[in-house]
């Protein structure tokens, strides 16, 4: 077979490059030319290029990426009238991508439509999308689609394709999308020479429209199909391959494979059991000091989360610990974007002549402010030498409607929250700013896996200033706000200095250390808890676990917190897929895989009053009521000793009932 007639093709240019690198050093020798060796977007790009015309475009199109893409939603938002404007505008190209993997064309989405908030992103898409062809533009999802297109309504350039590349070989095939699988299917209906490689244990991004059935399903697309398993695993010791195993056998969408190695035994997984969050965090930042210890490199340590909140606290443990870091996948906790603008609106209510503050804050959430109107009113403000928030509360007579009423709005606002400032504790004072300058119901509105992301990250800074305010003997919210700066202000490492990785475990696929950590493997943390009550999202969570564990060649430690902020200081339950670990195979530091109590109680109400201690010798008693600096008044309504710590069970008019720890949630009685 030439060269020429095959078709190999993976996801990640990284890959596609390696991979081509590999194919001409094997061909070179032979005086062969290497053959078409791309991502699945590279090879639309190639086959668009010579064909498009087929489908009444030019070939001349230009290709739009993510920012190019949100910067014409920006404008189409800016320019239409009669748009939902309470959706961002990552949060309307999220939606059009996920239905454009879903192969949905504007027409499906508007007859899909249901409810106003539906109706506007089918509108925003069409608006988008005829933007796009006037541009004579495409962006990367359209790449693939444009190319089904092609294979389907021009029959002579599907036959040429099927003449020419003769065998197709997919790498990752468990992440392609329903596009991408048609795409193959196209080319490979006819010689049926389709190669792929593929663990559907490694499932993880269905949230960017991977399907796994395409993997599961392939040999009935293809009978006959010769399963080769690749069950040699030349990473992990056998300890961390037997907990990989054990964990994912509990997955009933799977293809069977038992993984072997000639690697040693190693060592158990170590186990640890966190009182809380930050105990947790110590433990990590003192095991990897401790392989440090032993001649272990930085960079030959990773610590993995399940979600981007959790790196704060860890974060805030290694650099006490003076260990050097740094964040794949994603940017330090303070400097994300929900963050920073958040704590913009702090700035401007203790400072109102922080400009900076105010051109950040008056933007998010988005209120009908162009860009026009703000170099207006900061032309005004310079002149007059008045600061850009004073300005607001009068702006020139030459900006009007939406922009003006958005101006006085937001003056209004930032007033009412420096009177508000000086009786609220700094995390209740974060979290009025959250809820009254809109940002946290613009996010929920979003309904979008990466505006959940940025809420977590919003609750995690309430509670970094819980940590602040406990902390501190006499805390205020400049305080809290110097000690942001100073950690935001922290000079960077030198460039190519080792450091140990911390990262999302979905960022960790295809990535292997010598240690890993594995931590806040508790329910409702990991597996999160939107997938708890879904089949299909706790195997991809589980898969994910599978994932994690196997990105270890020599030591895992997995950890645990009994109490963790998310669970609003009550009991954590430990994760499933810890109970799912071989007993053999784990050494626990100090704790079992077991729930510290029954699972079937965690969010029972507390029993009656007659079984407990004496209600001398407690420190509240039931009936008293308390305050709780997120959730307002409550009455108590049970109250426990378990261990060395008092769970009280306290009902809230705002969130209902909540188990706390008296150690942590810090109520008080009034």
């Amino acid at each position: 077979m030439s060269p020429k007639n095959v078709l190999a093709v993976t996801f990640t240019n990284k890959a596609a490059g390696e991979m081509a690198r590999r194919v001409e050093a094997l061909l070179q020798p032979a005086g062969l030319g290497a053959p078409w060796v791309g991502t699945f977007h590279a090879t639309c790009v190639r086959m668009l290029r010579q064909h498009v015309m087929h489908l009444g475009r030019s070939r001349a199109f230009v290709i739009y990426d993510e920012d190019d893409r949100l910067s014409l939603i920006k404008r189409v938002l800016r320019d239409e009238a009669g748009v939902d404007r309470s959706l961002t505008p990552s949060a309307f190209a999220h939606r059009i991508s996920y239905a454009k993997n879903r192969m949905l064309t504007v027409g499906d989405v508007e007859r899909q439509a249901r409810g106003p908030r539906e109706t506007h992103v089918a509108q925003v898409y069409r608006l988008y999308q005829e933007r796009l062809d006037t541009a004579n533009a495409v962006d990367f999802d359209d790449l693939l689609l444009l190319t089904v297109r092609l294979l389907e309504e021009a029959p002579n350039v599907l036959a040429w394709y099927r003449g020419f590349w003769k065998h197709v070989l997919i790498d990752e095939y468990q992440d392609t999308n329903r596009a991408q699988y048609r795409i193959i299917r196209l080319l490979t209906g006819e010689h049926r020479n389709v190669f792929v490689v593929g663990d559907p244990d490694q499932s993880v991004y269905a949230f960017r429209g991977a399907n796994i059935r395409n993997i599961l399903d392939f040999e009935n697309d293809y009978p006959g199909t010769r399963v080769i398993r690749l069950e040699q695993n030349y990473r992990s010791t056998k300890n961390i391959l037997a907990i990989a195993a054990d964990v994912i056998a509990n997955n009933v969408a799977r293809k069977d494979k038992t993984l072997w190695t000639e690697n040693d035994a190693g060592e158990r997984a170590r186990l640890y059991r966190a009182w809380d969050e930050h105990e947790e965090a110590n433990w990590v930042a003192q095991s990897v000091l401790g392989l440090r210890e032993q001649g272990t490199e930085w960079d030959d340590v990773a610590l993995f989360y399940r979600t981007n909140s959790q790196s704060r606290v860890l974060e805030d443990a290694l650099r006490r610990a003076r260990v050097p870091y740094v964040i794949v996948g994603g940017v330090r906790f303070y400097e994300r974007k929900e963050v920073k603008d958040v704590l913009a609106y702090v700035r401007l209510a203790v400072n109102a002549g922080d400009d900076v503050a105010f051109n950040r804050a008056v933007q998010a959430p988005a209120r009908g402010i162009g860009k026009t109107s703000l170099a207006r009113l900061a032309e005004v403000a310079t002149r007059e030498g008045t600061t850009l928030l004073a300005m607001a509360a009068t702006p020139p007579a030459d900006v009007r409607g939406a922009a003006r009423k958005g101006f006085e709005e937001f003056e209004a606002l930032i007033a009412r929250l420096a009177r508000e400032r000086a009786s609220l504790t700094p995390p209740a004072f974060l979290d009025l700013v959250i809820n009254e300058s809109g940002y946290r119901g613009a996010l929920k509105a979003e309904k979008s896996p990466e505006a959940e992301g940025r809420l977590e990250n919003l609750e995690e800074l309430v509670a970094a200033a819980e940590d602040y305010t406990h902390s501190d003997p006499d805390p205020s919210i400049e305080g809290f706000l110097d000690g942001v700066a100073l950690v935001s202000d922290i000079d960077e490492l030198e460039a190519g200095t080792p450091r140990v990785t911390l990262m999302t475990l979905h960022s960790a696929k295809g990535l292997e250390f010598e240690d890993v950590f594995l931590t806040g493997m508790e329910e409702g943390v990991f597996p999160h808890a939107r997938s708890m009550n879904d089949t299909e999202e706790i195997e991809e969570e589980r898969r994910l676990c599978y994932v994690g564990v196997t990105r270890a060649k020599r030591r895992l430690f997995l950890s645990y917190a009994l109490h963790r902020r998310i669970h609003g200081y009550g009991m954590g339950e430990p994760s499933r897929f810890l109970r799912e670990m071989p007993e053999e195979h784990l050494d626990p530091v100090n704790a079992s895989r077991g729930p510290a109590r029954p699972a079937e109680a965690v969010d029972a109400p507390a029993p009656d009053f007659a079984a407990e201690p004496h209600e001398d010798d407690l420190p509240l008693r039931v009936g008293a009521r308390v305050r709780h600096a997120r959730w307002g008044e409550g009455l108590v309504v049970g109250v426990v000793r378990e261990g060395g710590d008092t769970i009280v069970t306290v009902g809230f008019a705002s969130v209902g009932r909540k188990r706390l720890s008296l150690q942590y949630a810090h109520l008080e009685e009034l």
